[in-house]
């Protein structure tokens, strides 16, 4: 006798599969552990140059990633420090000649990315009370402020006014605003004004990639008094054992009884089938850099904050030079 299945079994099954195939790298155990190496080539400085400074950021360890190996390959004397803000690990070399040679210099990392899968339901049963956050804490300070890119204006503030209407709870509200972003967002790469993380770009275009889509969702939140915070680093992909790749953000929002939720809603965009799972998981394909916006970097730099602490900032003479690239390759080993 063939034994029916009900249409919500089969959704529950569905969704584990796809889970495990985009968030779990078709692994028993949501971890993973790769190779990475992040390279830096600076072409083109001038001969002129009586002062070259470079930062670039490291990734380190937290509750979610453990840096099993560290290797900087530089032929170069450096430092390493911390940012003052956010806590990030900065790698700084500094030359008062041009070096003789091109720059170029490797970091290599060997890593364990430990994931853990949560959703809105799961959450909201373990955490059903309203949440109260004196926002006066200094700790938070960053999290709630309007950025130069990174904006809380009116239209913002009219946006979250009307789709956090009725919602008792900051975990509410932060569901109501991951999905108003992934509704009113289309990824999508073409044109200009994309990738900056502009707010005002993406409530008006409505069009960008992780950055535009990450960036409103941040600055709705913090609109509504709920900290949140932007990371960034590289996303692993499934299926694949070694390769370049480019980077890859996301966000944070922050509640006083559960800490800091993880939430992808580009991810989300370009997988609908797992938007529950980007809602709270920690993704084990996600390998985290550097942390915040407007960074103030130490030694601190001559210009402006850094919008977003990903490729090497590089200042000669005391002025911005360029922009550089890195190369990501990242190998499985597990």
């Amino acid at each position: 006798m063939r034994r029916l299945v009900s249409k919500s079994a089969w959704c529950a099954l569905v969704f584990l599969i796809l889970a495990g195939k985009f968030a779990f790298s078709q692994s028993a155990s949501p971890q993973n552990q790769f190779a990475f190496t992040y390279t830096v080539r600076v072409p083109s400085i001038p001969q002129s140059a009586n002062d070259i400074k470079i930062w670039i950021p490291l990734a380190k360890s937290d509750e979610h990633q453990e840096i099993l190996n560290l290797q900087i390959e530089s032929p170069y004397p450096y430092k390493v420090y911390e940012d003052k803000d956010y806590g990030n690990k900065i790698l700084h070399l500094s030359f008062d000649k041009v070096p003789a040679e091109n720059l170029e210099l490797t970091i290599r990392y060997d890593v364990a990315v430990h994931g853990d899968q949560t959703n809105y339901e799961v959450l909201k049963k373990e955490h059903p009370a309203v949440s109260q956050l004196r926002k006066e804490e200094e700790k938070f300070r960053l999290y709630l402020a309007s950025q130069s890119l990174l904006v809380i204006n009116d239209q913002v503030r009219q946006i979250v006014r009307e789709i956090t209407q009725g919602k008792q709870t900051d975990l509410d509200k932060a569901k109501a605003i991951y999905d108003y972003v992934i509704a009113h967002m289309v990824y999508d790469k073409s044109g200009t004004g994309w990738g900056r993380g502009s707010t005002v770009h993406a409530c008006e275009v409505g069009r960008g990639n992780c950055t535009d889509f990450h960036s409103l969702f941040i600055s709705l939140c913090r609109a509504s008094g709920i900290p949140a915070r932007f990371k960034i680093g590289a996303q692993i992909p499934s299926g694949q054992s070694e390769g370049t790749l480019g980077y890859h953000c996301w966000a944070e929002f922050y509640l006083p009884e559960a800490g800091w939720i993880p939430v992808d809603t580009s991810e989300a965009w370009k997988h609908p089938e797992l938007r529950d799972f980007y809602f709270g998981s920690h993704d084990p394909g996600k390998f985290f850099i550097s942390l915040g916006r407007d960074i103030a970097l130490q030694p601190l730099q001559k210009g402006d904050p850094v919008n977003i602490f990903l490729d090497p900032y590089i200042e000669i003479d005391g002025k911005p030079f360029g922009s550089v690239k890195p190369q990501f390759f990242f190998r499985k080993m597990n």
